[in-house]
């Protein structure tokens, strides 16, 4: 057995060492005279309370605490001093803005040639071991895994009996677990006489509700032998019954030696079993002489598995090239540092189990020319560093999308406004006795106007404010009726091809809206093979668990229909794919691409409650996944509705309120051209203004937009209402999104017209609503 495994660390170690050692914890370390003032601090206590360590020698806890917290110090240092057994505290305390649950432990050490006495005391953060405990009660599928490997003892006593204990029990105890799971076992047989009071008080009060802290007490083993231990129990539900998991820690061997602290063997034996980093020593031909048990936890690897630096290389670095150059730069350090000067480099280990670690490496060369190493995980801050970045990056691209989707429908809205006046008027005039060369200009103006409008559509699509007209529908239906439009949209060297599930369910959705969102995504699956290719159309029933919503942010558990759109084509890089779904926003050369094809498509999904993702890489093609939630009711077959009876007026009395004033005014044309008597106002006070002024008896319709200063469309409705009961209403607006969600009047039935229309449009909805019943 070598040195490390006997116990017997090399006596001439200097002090310099062991300062260096204390210095290199994360955990705070001090020492205090009778005193109670501070004799000796190491760099993580002078970091942990932010005071230089020259400022802090030599004063008391009354020099940097309030009096209330000092008070409660000092009175814990006598209590130490006087008894000279370990004080064990915890709390939870506040650190750089995160909650921690602190251990502090505090014991005596004698001066063997004075006899003077110390209060040695260290601080650890402990907020990983109460999640690892609190992970045990929520699984005991976990518990019992992590129990039965676990270096301490762990149990259950629920119902006055012990019901479970890890293999750790039986070592230490010398029991069998039918010896403790005997109905006739007595638990306080393992509890020395002089602490059984303290145990049953502690365990009485907890099966009350208490929550308690570490504690210490003794324990009789089989063999009649005691031991010092701490537990730390916490309360359970056990088959319906409240019942004490219990954790031992046997610190027996950890109380003798704090009693030799000042011999420098045992002070380092003390430091490496406990210290939470992985700690190993090799000696000067590169042989391992001791690894502290955080290190065999952290890589797998024991004595066993590295009896030398070069099978740890050989393990740790797998690939050859990146072996040779950690050696390299491990060989270059060494040669250029000093003796007890700490070194520091990061390298990617793989572990015993596989698992590749990033580990930062804390090499020093003490007595000998041993290497005394130092390592600390930081595998897990990375991985969380990283995914905050990416969730930041998500919301920035979510919040760019939504800012440009709300600039694009107010844009649209107000632009609708324009249209409605130049279609109208241009129909208006194309009513009159024009020249064909007048007649041709007006009927460009209007076709442009026509583009524009479809233009605006798409604008309204992106930012989800265009009116929808959801039915229920089948998916596979939809796409077997758009098969042959499809086929003629694509070229010939594309082959399309369509899976659809025979057991599709139905969607809500806007018919038109989504064959669009089909049409779009064929055609950009075309222009990405221009030299041909496959198209592979494909639905499916799913459903999405937690498990796909937690990878998949913004979705929702629940049963949906999954439409696939994939291609063979070119593909697309991470930088293209963060912009597809962004207006204007294209690969294709100038005028061949307004970019708003996808933005169209991303608009349509969300405003019928889906989500979209894309799946894309260069040269390996695009798949395009949505999810429309499913829909198990049938769609309510529609009485029939009016016959049309003509578009002329019959001198019907028409209000006409919207504060667009050509909207307003190619509006009121078009309908007194057509017979009707037209009264119009700019807003809703004006129209009732008008009312009581002209004295009017009576209103066969009122045209109102919905969204006006001073008051809103519905408002003026229901004044109107109360004088004209007999008055029909026709509402008019831009999009319906204000509408439907802060107005709430486009409920079923109820009669709109979008803007932009054209003087047919608007002459059929007049006729069509004031001859309804």
């Amino acid at each position: 057995m070598n040195k490390a495994n006997n116990g017997n660390i090399n006596h001439s170690i200097p002090e310099e060492f062991f300062l260096n050692v204390i210095n290199s914890l994360d955990d705070p370390v001090f020492v205090k005279d009778t005193e109670h003032r501070w004799v000796f601090l190491n760099d993580a206590a002078c970091k942990f309370w932010g005071y230089n360590k020259e400022y802090l020698i030599g004063k008391s806890d009354y020099d940097i605490f309030p009096k209330e917290q000092a008070d409660i110090y000092w009175e814990k240092d006598e209590q130490v001093l006087k008894s000279e057994k370990t004080d064990l505290n915890e709390e939870a305390q506040t650190i750089n803005g995160v909650l921690h649950t602190i251990s502090t432990k505090k014991s005596i050490y004698k001066d063997p040639e004075t006899g003077e006495k110390y209060i040695v005391g260290t601080i650890r953060d402990i907020t990983e071991q109460k999640r690892i405990e609190e992970a045990l009660r929520e699984s005991e599928e976990k518990f019992r895994n992590l129990a039965e490997h676990s270096p301490n003892m762990i149990f259950i006593h629920a119902k006055g009996n012990i019901v479970y204990v890890n293999r750790k029990c039986e070592e230490v105890l010398g029991y069998k677990r039918k010896d403790f799971y005997s109905p006739d076992f007595e638990f306080l047989a393992l509890i020395a006489p002089e602490s059984r009071n303290l145990v049953k008080m502690k365990f009485n009060k907890h099966l009350n509700g208490e929550d308690l802290q570490t504690y210490e007490h003794t324990i009789i083993t089989k063999e009649d032998t005691k031991a010092e231990v701490i537990i730390n129990s916490k309360l359970i539900d056990y088959e319906g019954e409240k019942a004490i998991l219990g954790i031992v820690t046997d610190i027996t061997e950890h109380k003798k030696s704090e009693i030799a602290l000042a011999e420098s063997e045992k002070r380092f034996r003390q430091i490496a079993e406990l210290f939470p980093l992985p700690i190993s020593i090799i000696d000067s031909k590169g042989r391992y002489e001791f690894l502290n048990n955080a290190f065999i936890e952290v890589f797998g690897y024991t004595l066993e598995d590295i009896p030398t630096g070069q099978e740890w290389f050989r393990k740790a670095h797998p690939d050859s090239d990146y072996r040779h150059e950690v050696i390299s730069i491990w060989l270059s350090d060494l040669e250029k540092s000093g003796k007890y000067e700490i070194r520091e480099r990061q390298f990617m280990v793989s572990c015993k189990d596989g698992q590749v670690r990033d580990i930062v490496f804390r090499p020093v060369t003490i007595e000998d020319n041993k290497q005394f190493i130092v390592y600390e995980d930081l595998t897990g801050r990375k991985r969380a560093e990283l995914e905050k970045e990416k969730i930041q990056d998500q919301l920035r691209q979510s919040q760019r999308i939504e800012a440009v989707g709300r600039l694009a429908g107010g844009i649209a809205h107000d632009f609708n406004n324009l249209l409605t006046a130049i279609i109208g008027y241009s129909d208006i005039l194309m009513e009159q006795n024009l020249s064909n060369n007048i007649h041709h200009h007006v009927e460009e103006i209007k076709n442009a106007a026509d583009r524009a409008a479809s233009l605006t559509q798409q604008l309204l699509a992106f930012s989800r404010k265009q009116i929808m007209k959801p039915k229920i529908l089948n998916l596979n239906e939809l796409i077997k009726n758009i098969n042959q439009m499809l086929k003629r949209l694509i070229t010939e060297d594309i082959d399309l091809v369509t899976s659809l599930d025979p057991e599709l369910v139905n969607i809500k959705a806007d018919p038109g809206q989504i064959e669009q969102v089909i049409v779009n995504l064929a055609v950009n699956a075309r222009d990405a093979m221009p030299t041909g290719g496959k198209l592979l159309i494909t639905t499916k029933k799913v459903y999405l668990d937690n498990e796909f919503c937690k990878d998949h942010r913004g979705s929702r558990p629940g049963n949906y229909i999954r439409l696939e759109v994939s291609d063979t084509g070119r593909g697309m890089d991470e930088e293209i794919r963060k912009h597809i779904f962004e207006p204007f926003f294209t690969t294709k050369d100038v005028g061949k691409g307004t970019g708003l094809g996808l933005a169209t498509v991303y608009g349509v999904v969300k405003q019928s409650d889906g989500y979209i993702w894309v799946d894309s890489e260069l040269n390996q093609g695009t798949t395009i996944t949505i999810y429309f939630p499913q829909i198990d009711k049938l769609e309510k077959k529609k009485k029939p509705g009016y016959v049309e009876k003509g578009m002329k007026g019959r001198g019907e009395k028409i209000l006409i309120v919207e504060d667009e004033d050509v909207v307003r005014s190619m509006t009121s044309k078009a309908l007194g051209g057509l017979g009707y008597s037209v009264i119009e106002a700019r807003d809703g006070i004006e129209a009732l203004e008008n009312c009581e002024e002209e004295d009017i008896q009576s209103i066969d319709l009122l045209i109102t937009d919905v969204v006006m200063p001073k008051m809103s469309g519905r408002d003026l409705t229901n004044r109107l209402l109360h004088r004209y009961p007999k008055m029909k209403v026709l509402y008019i607006s831009g999009y319906t999104d204000d509408v439907i969600v802060h107005h709430g009047v486009l409920y079923k039935g109820l009669p709109f017209l979008q803007k932009p229309y054209t003087s047919s449009t608007l002459s059929k909805k007049v006729r069509e609503v004031l001859d309804s019943t």
